[in-house]
């Protein structure tokens, strides 16, 4: 790979840096791990969001407001 320096844009040099690595090692790790990163992503995003509807949800769902009452009151 030619590094010209300031002459190329930064767009050129990174694919060109792709390219570049795509021949040198399979593309194979950089795709697992941003499988991995993808997953535990989701996964936060997942249950942040159901706790999140579970609060929104509060007033209606009584059940789950007991439950919440209950146990604020065993930790006190």
């Amino acid at each position: 790979m030619k590094n010209t320096g300031v002459c190329m844009d930064a767009l050129a040099f990174a694919a060109e840096k792709l390219r570049t690595n795509r021949k040198a090692h399979g593309h194979k790790k950089q795709k697992k791990s941003n499988k991995k990163q993808q997953r535990q992503h989701r996964k936060r995003r997942s249950t942040n969001h159901r706790s999140a509807t579970a609060e929104l949800n509060a007033p209606g769902d009584w059940t789950t407001v007991q439950r919440k009452a209950r146990s604020t009151l065993k930790k006190t």
